[in-house]
């Protein structure tokens, strides 16, 4: 039996007006992996991290971290707490995306 991944993004959907920028995304991270995403511009990897760190809403799906479901609060929380461990960790010089991906683990 496979451990359940560490961060799991399921049936995540979000659009604008006019465009579909994630239609069911799944997504799972197991502990010790190192993911990047990749794509086109207007392919919707920023606005899934977005909803992964609390700037967006997601319209469905869930997130789930180490298997248990998890609302993830708006923007302003998040980012302060995300400020606050960056001035206290070893991540401070790396670049925001990698940031927020090393603040789950």
């Amino acid at each position: 039996m496979n451990p359940a991944p560490f961060l799991a993004m399921r049936g995540i959907t979000k659009s604008f007006p006019g465009v579909m920028a994630n239609d069911h995304i799944d997504l799972e991270i197991y502990s010790g992996e190192v993911h990047a995403l990749l794509g086109e511009n207007g392919a919707g990897k920023s606005t899934l991290m977005k909803i992964l760190y609390g700037f967006y809403r997601a319209y469905s799906g869930e997130i789930r971290l180490n298997g248990q479901p998890m609302e993830i609060p708006r923007a302003p929380v998040v980012m302060r707490s995300a400020q606050e461990k960056i001035r206290n960790s070893k991540f401070e010089n790396l670049p925001c995306c990698v940031m927020r991906l090393a603040l789950c683990a």
